[in-house]
């Protein structure tokens, strides 16, 4: 779907819809726009799924204009888009006190050292998520500092065993990759499973 058919298709979306798949689609700032307006009016959205849309800039704060009002999402998937600190900014304001979101799955968002911690601090008030997953990201030695500080918040030690950490850095490949040490740390001392 590209952005001058979201107008349309957001007129006909449904406020009791439960899913919604947009993933792939090229929505720009007007797209988003309408989609934002579409979440501002959603009753029962459970899942959405923008992965692969490249949302970046003013896009992401005016879909989170939208996900701010979603009291009942579950699943979100931005994966694919571009996180700097201004939109990982946006993106934490509005999701906070969800108290529904279990999966945020933030592949390759180009997520790095710097946004991480306003990613982490604001997730860490989310007390239903059980998966983060930050594959594809360049996090580099300090995010697996800032994600090994996480580790040890109070709101993540009291979440259940059930806790899944994804992280797989651009450079995984290599031996020298700071997340796959601090995953296998973060397993060991929760004693989670990989």
């Amino acid at each position: 779907i590209e952005s001058t058919a979201m107008s349309h298709l957001c007129e006909g979306l449904s406020s009791t819809l439960r899913v919604l798949n947009l993933s792939g689609s090229i929505l720009g700032t007007e797209g988003t726009r309408h989609l934002a307006t579409v979440l501002r009016g959603s009753h029962a959205l459970t899942d959405l799924d923008l992965g692969g849309c490249g949302i970046k800039g003013t896009s992401m704060s005016h879909l989170c204009e939208g996900l701010s009002t979603l009291s009942t999402l579950r699943v979100l998937n931005l994966s694919y888009s571009s996180l700097g600190t201004e939109e990982t900014r946006h993106l934490v304001i509005a999701l906070k006190g969800s108290t529904t979101l279990s999966r945020l799955l933030l592949q390759v968002c180009n997520i790095d050292g710097t946004a991480l911690p306003h990613l982490l601090e604001g997730i860490s008030t989310i007390p239903t998520l059980s998966v983060l997953d930050l594959c594809g990201n360049s996090l580099g030695s300090e995010g697996a500092r800032h994600l090994a500080n996480y580790s040890n918040n109070e709101n993540l030690r009291s979440k259940s065993d059930t806790y899944t950490y994804t992280c797989r850095s651009r450079q995984s490949e290599s031996r020298e990759d700071p997340c796959q040490d601090v995953h296998k740390k973060l397993l060991q001392a929760k004693g989670w499973s990989a």
